[in-house]
């Protein structure tokens, strides 16, 4: 990794370093085995102390990890390792108990049984001297454990202090890059696919997109990003927007929805400049509804299949968006209308509420029905997208009390 960037987020590290996920391991081989006829091995008393200690869990395991950290490799291997076989030990154990008791249950025969009588001591001296050796064998795999995981805890605390300082390092350059021309993106081209990767510089320089063939654009405000991303999906549709590494992380920190979400003030802002040619819509059917879905053009939408949209436009005002879904009306009185999933999460959280509808009425001083009377919600009905709800009992747009005028407000 190179040494770019402010606060020593990018620095040259001599050791390799690895991400691997932590978990305590009691906790980790309880979920591991979920059933007590699996766990049939009882920790040694002597082995208490370590059932608190911590283990790398497999990144990729469904059981979810307590905590990540990034740790030199050489470490995460021997932790790895140890973890791997203090679960071998213990199910190498539990298979041989299980076939340590199997003499020690009594046959049902009247004959057998009584044979098994008159060796049933033998059996159980063999059952004692079995598990003794069991024992003593686990007892050495949980010292051997807790000696090799004895420098996990301190990497632990290292590396959650470490994260806390770079995130509130990503914050700050974050928030500081917002009113900064410090934005860039490339468009990826190769393949026949096309990826529009956008950047903070602080967090991600301009040099590290170096492999990219395609020309880089930096020094641009955050604006002219949104209005980059909105004439690019306004001609390719198909186009994935994305981030770079250090940036993404930076917005999903502050916000599970992106930089849409961190920035919906600004957004709308401009989408609802009367020439702002940043919205778009599309219209699909299924077997059980036709849907009108209206999209701020700020990710690609890819999750509409192709052959089943019947038209749609992008590119386009908030007006024509309106006027497009009374003409819709006019000819399919029940087609329900719903926001794409990223719009609905913007106009919401510009609006500060739980409904896009109310956030759309604020937004363009009109009311707008997602279903009309016609077409009752029904639970079996899914549309293209999610973030659907119930409108008034009105069709088409109604002027509403709420101005569209944005004031002072950002």
């Amino acid at each position: 990794m190179s040494g770019h960037g402010k606060a020593g987020l990018f620095v040259d590290r001599d050791v390799e370093e690895v991400e691997i996920a932590v978990a305590h391991f009691h906790s980790y081989y309880r979920a591991r085995t979920p059933s007590s006829g699996d766990r049939r091995v009882r920790f040694p008393d002597q082995a208490d102390e370590v059932r608190n200690l911590y283990c790398v869990v497999d990144i990729m395991d469904v059981f979810t990890p307590e905590h990540r950290l990034r740790v030199p490799t050489a470490d995460a291997a021997r932790w790895s390792a140890s973890t791997k076989a203090l679960l071998l030990a213990i199910e190498t154990a539990n298979s041989a108990l299980n076939q340590a008791v199997v003499p020690l249950r009594a046959p049902r025969r009247l004959v057998e049984r009584a044979l098994w009588r008159l060796r049933a001591k033998r059996f159980v001296a063999a059952y004692e001297s079995t598990k003794e050796r069991i024992d003593n064998d686990l007892l050495r795999a949980f010292r051997d454990f807790r000696a090799q995981m004895s420098d996990l805890p301190a990497h632990l605390e290292a590396g959650q202090a470490r994260e806390t300082r770079e995130r509130q390092e990503r914050a700050t350059l974050l928030a500081n890059g917002l009113d900064e021309s410090a934005w860039g993106y490339y468009l990826d081209t190769a393949d026949g696919e096309r990826t529009m990767s956008i950047f903070l510089r602080s967090l991600d320089p301009a040099e590290r997109s170096s492999w990219v063939s395609a020309p880089v654009e930096t020094g641009l405000a955050l604006e002219q990003i949104l209005s980059a991303v909105a004439e690019e999906l306004s001609n390719h549709r198909e186009t994935f927007v994305s981030w770079e590494p250090h940036t993404d992380q930076a917005l999903n920190e502050h916000s599970s929805h992106g930089w849409p979400h961190y920035i919906a003030a600004r957004l709308m802002a401009m989408a609802t400049e009367p020439d702002a040619a940043m919205w778009a819509y599309t219209v699909t059917e299924s077997s059980r509804a036709r849907w009108f879905e209206i999209q701020l053009l700020l990710d690609s939408t890819s999750a509409i299949e192709p052959q089943s949209q019947l038209e749609g436009e992008a590119g386009i005002t908030l007006d024509h968006v309106q006027a497009a879904l009374a003409e819709e009306r006019t000819h399919h009185p029940s087609t329900i209308a719903a926001w794409d999933s990223d719009t609905s999460q913007v106009l919401k959280t510009w609006h500060g509420c739980s409904s896009p509808e109310d956030a759309w009425q604020a937004l363009t001083g009109k009311s707008i029905v997602t279903y009309p009377p016609q077409q009752k919600p029904s639970r079996h009905s899914h549309g293209p997208s999610t973030n659907y709800a119930d409108g008034s009992h009105s069709s088409g747009f109604d002027t509403g009390g709420h101005s569209g005028s944005f004031g002072t407000s950002f």
